[in-house]
Protein backbone atom coordinates (compact mmCIF):
# COMPACT_ATOMS: atom_id res chain seq x y z
CA UNK A 1 0.00 0.00 0.00
CA UNK A 2 1.46 3.36 -0.83
CA UNK A 3 1.67 6.72 1.51
CA UNK A 4 -1.24 8.26 -0.33
CA UNK A 5 -3.50 5.22 -0.05
CA UNK A 6 -2.53 5.21 3.51
CA UNK A 7 -3.26 9.02 4.05
CA UNK A 8 -6.27 9.58 2.22
CA UNK A 9 -9.28 7.77 3.98
CA UNK A 10 -8.07 9.14 7.28
CA UNK A 11 -9.25 11.99 8.77
CA UNK A 12 -10.38 13.36 12.55
CA UNK A 13 -13.23 11.06 13.34
CA UNK A 14 -16.12 11.45 15.52
CA UNK A 15 -16.80 7.81 17.64
CA UNK A 16 -14.39 5.35 18.10
CA UNK A 17 -15.57 1.64 18.72
CA UNK A 18 -15.31 0.58 22.14
CA UNK A 19 -14.81 -2.73 22.41
CA UNK A 20 -11.33 -2.21 20.29
CA UNK A 21 -8.08 -1.62 21.85
CA UNK A 22 -4.71 -0.86 20.61
CA UNK A 23 -2.34 -3.42 22.17
CA UNK A 24 0.39 -2.97 23.78
CA UNK A 25 2.78 -3.95 20.53
CA UNK A 26 0.92 -1.55 18.29
CA UNK A 27 1.08 1.17 21.13
CA UNK A 28 4.80 0.56 21.47
CA UNK A 29 5.16 1.37 17.69
CA UNK A 30 3.24 4.35 18.15
CA UNK A 31 5.06 5.80 21.58
CA UNK A 32 8.42 4.75 19.27
CA UNK A 33 7.57 6.87 16.53
CA UNK A 34 7.16 10.24 19.04
CA UNK A 35 10.68 9.32 20.48
CA UNK A 36 12.61 9.21 17.61
CA UNK A 37 10.84 11.92 16.37
CA UNK A 38 12.76 14.54 14.21
CA UNK A 39 13.75 17.48 16.94
CA UNK A 40 15.95 20.63 16.08
CA UNK A 41 19.69 20.47 17.44
CA UNK A 42 18.09 17.05 19.29
CA UNK A 43 16.42 18.97 21.58
CA UNK A 44 13.54 16.76 22.79
CA UNK A 45 11.95 19.26 24.61
CA UNK A 46 8.60 17.04 25.38
CA UNK A 47 7.23 14.75 27.79
CA UNK A 48 4.16 12.49 26.61
CA UNK A 49 1.47 11.17 29.08
CA UNK A 50 -0.49 7.84 28.09
CA UNK A 51 -3.69 8.18 29.63
CA UNK A 52 -5.12 4.20 29.11
CA UNK A 53 -6.67 3.78 32.47
CA UNK A 54 -10.89 4.74 32.52
CA UNK A 55 -10.10 7.59 35.11
CA UNK A 56 -6.88 9.01 33.09
CA UNK A 57 -8.90 8.94 29.75
CA UNK A 58 -12.52 10.27 31.55
CA UNK A 59 -10.46 13.35 32.74
CA UNK A 60 -8.96 14.07 29.42
CA UNK A 61 -12.19 13.65 27.56
CA UNK A 62 -13.83 16.04 29.86
CA UNK A 63 -11.14 18.97 29.48
CA UNK A 64 -11.58 18.71 25.63
CA UNK A 65 -15.50 18.95 25.88
CA UNK A 66 -15.21 21.54 28.69
CA UNK A 67 -14.07 23.43 25.95
CA UNK A 68 -16.41 22.90 23.04
CA UNK A 69 -19.42 21.08 24.22
CA UNK A 70 -21.62 21.12 21.30
CA UNK A 71 -18.66 19.16 19.82
CA UNK A 72 -20.37 15.40 19.27
CA UNK A 73 -17.24 13.82 20.00
CA UNK A 74 -17.36 10.45 21.80
CA UNK A 75 -14.01 10.50 23.22
CA UNK A 76 -14.72 7.91 26.33
CA UNK A 77 -14.70 5.14 23.79
CA UNK A 78 -11.26 5.44 22.45
CA UNK A 79 -8.19 3.10 23.34
CA UNK A 80 -6.28 5.61 24.56
CA UNK A 81 -4.94 9.22 25.23
CA UNK A 82 -1.78 10.97 24.85
CA UNK A 83 -0.97 14.77 25.79
CA UNK A 84 1.61 15.55 24.47
CA UNK A 85 3.56 18.31 26.64
CA UNK A 86 6.41 21.06 26.32
CA UNK A 87 8.97 21.64 28.65
CA UNK A 88 8.07 25.02 30.84
CA UNK A 89 11.64 26.01 30.34
CA UNK A 90 14.83 24.66 29.00
CA UNK A 91 17.22 23.97 31.78
CA UNK A 92 20.48 23.19 32.32
CA UNK A 93 19.43 19.33 33.63
CA UNK A 94 17.57 18.63 30.67
CA UNK A 95 20.50 20.04 28.29
CA UNK A 96 22.93 18.03 30.46
CA UNK A 97 20.96 14.99 29.92
CA UNK A 98 20.95 15.30 26.54
CA UNK A 99 25.00 15.42 26.23
CA UNK A 100 25.18 12.23 28.69
CA UNK A 101 23.08 10.31 26.15
CA UNK A 102 24.66 11.16 22.87
CA UNK A 103 28.14 10.68 24.61
CA UNK A 104 26.77 6.76 25.68
CA UNK A 105 25.95 6.52 22.01
CA UNK A 106 29.47 7.26 21.12
CA UNK A 107 28.21 10.77 18.84
CA UNK A 108 31.57 12.31 19.96
CA UNK A 109 34.84 11.65 18.25
CA UNK A 110 36.44 13.23 21.62
CA UNK A 111 35.65 16.08 24.03
CA UNK A 112 35.75 19.15 21.90
CA UNK A 113 33.53 17.46 20.02
CA UNK A 114 31.18 17.12 22.56
CA UNK A 115 31.66 20.92 24.27
CA UNK A 116 30.70 21.82 20.68
CA UNK A 117 27.58 20.66 20.48
CA UNK A 118 26.31 22.10 23.71
CA UNK A 119 27.88 25.62 22.55
CA UNK A 120 25.78 24.98 19.57
CA UNK A 121 22.44 24.11 21.08
CA UNK A 122 22.94 26.52 23.59
CA UNK A 123 23.78 29.52 20.79
CA UNK A 124 20.68 27.97 19.06
CA UNK A 125 18.40 28.21 22.80
CA UNK A 126 19.70 31.70 23.43
CA UNK A 127 18.62 33.11 20.00
CA UNK A 128 15.35 32.25 20.93
CA UNK A 129 15.06 32.97 24.25
CA UNK A 130 17.06 36.64 24.92
CA UNK A 131 16.54 38.05 20.75
CA UNK A 132 13.45 36.48 19.54
CA UNK A 133 12.31 35.72 23.04
CA UNK A 134 9.36 32.91 21.80
CA UNK A 135 11.39 29.77 23.72
CA UNK A 136 8.07 28.90 24.01
CA UNK A 137 6.35 28.94 21.42
CA UNK A 138 10.34 27.36 19.67
CA UNK A 139 9.59 24.41 21.89
CA UNK A 140 5.70 23.69 21.21
CA UNK A 141 7.00 23.78 17.29
CA UNK A 142 8.89 20.87 18.46
CA UNK A 143 6.04 19.20 19.86
CA UNK A 144 4.16 19.49 16.70
CA UNK A 145 6.39 17.38 14.95
CA UNK A 146 5.98 14.76 17.00
CA UNK A 147 2.40 15.22 16.27
CA UNK A 148 2.84 14.90 13.03
CA UNK A 149 4.79 11.52 12.87
CA UNK A 150 2.06 9.97 16.03
CA UNK A 151 -0.72 10.23 13.37
CA UNK A 152 1.64 9.47 10.47
CA UNK A 153 2.72 6.15 12.20
CA UNK A 154 -1.52 5.70 13.13
CA UNK A 155 -2.71 5.96 9.78
CA UNK A 156 0.11 3.29 8.70
CA UNK A 157 -0.92 1.03 11.37
CA UNK A 158 -4.90 1.25 10.60
CA UNK A 159 -5.40 3.53 13.83
CA UNK A 160 -7.19 6.19 14.00
CA UNK A 161 -6.00 10.05 15.83
CA UNK A 162 -7.96 12.43 16.65
CA UNK A 163 -5.82 15.72 17.65
CA UNK A 164 -7.07 18.72 19.73
CA UNK A 165 -5.76 21.64 20.61
CA UNK A 166 -9.16 23.19 22.22
CA UNK A 167 -8.99 21.40 25.50
CA UNK A 168 -9.30 22.99 29.20
CA UNK A 169 -5.59 23.27 29.37
CA UNK A 170 -5.07 24.85 33.17
CA UNK A 171 -7.41 22.20 34.42
CA UNK A 172 -5.22 19.50 32.77
CA UNK A 173 -2.16 21.00 33.81
CA UNK A 174 -3.35 21.06 37.47
CA UNK A 175 -4.88 17.70 37.47
CA UNK A 176 -1.74 16.38 36.84
CA UNK A 177 0.44 18.37 38.37
CA UNK A 178 2.40 19.23 34.81
CA UNK A 179 3.83 22.44 36.05
CA UNK A 180 5.58 20.71 39.20
CA UNK A 181 7.51 18.43 37.03
CA UNK A 182 8.27 21.56 34.67
CA UNK A 183 5.83 20.60 32.05
CA UNK A 184 2.86 22.45 30.03
CA UNK A 185 0.14 20.54 28.19
CA UNK A 186 0.52 21.30 24.06
CA UNK A 187 -2.36 18.67 22.24
CA UNK A 188 -4.53 15.93 23.46
CA UNK A 189 -4.73 12.72 20.69
CA UNK A 190 -7.58 10.24 20.89
CA UNK A 191 -6.23 6.89 19.32
CA UNK A 192 -8.53 4.12 18.55
CA UNK A 193 -10.75 2.90 15.77
CA UNK A 194 -13.40 3.49 14.44
CA UNK A 195 -17.07 2.66 15.09
CA UNK A 196 -18.58 1.64 11.83
CA UNK A 197 -21.94 4.18 12.73
CA UNK A 198 -19.15 6.95 12.46
CA UNK A 199 -21.31 8.74 10.38
CA UNK A 200 -18.81 11.03 9.24
CA UNK A 201 -19.39 11.19 5.26
CA UNK A 202 -17.06 10.46 2.77
CA UNK A 203 -13.93 11.57 4.21
CA UNK A 204 -11.44 14.25 3.35
CA UNK A 205 -12.48 16.85 1.00
CA UNK A 206 -9.01 19.03 -0.17
CA UNK A 207 -8.62 21.89 -2.10
CA UNK A 208 -7.62 20.58 -5.91
CA UNK A 209 -3.40 20.44 -6.05
CA UNK A 210 -3.06 23.96 -8.40
CA UNK A 211 -4.73 25.75 -5.48
CA UNK A 212 -2.00 24.95 -2.86
CA UNK A 213 0.79 23.88 -5.11
CA UNK A 214 3.50 26.70 -5.91
CA UNK A 215 6.40 25.73 -8.72
CA UNK A 216 8.77 28.03 -9.97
Amino acid sequence: MTSLAIARPHYSIRKFDPSRTIERPVLNELLDALRYCPSPTNLQPWRFLIAESAVTKAQLANAAKQVDANRKLELLDASHFILLCRLSDMSDSHLQALLAQEAAEGRFSDDSAQIAQHHARARRINLHRYERKDLAHWMEKHVYLALGSLISRAAALGIDAVPMEHFDQASVDAAFQLPQHGLTGVLLVALGYRSRDNGDGPGKSRLPAERIFMFR
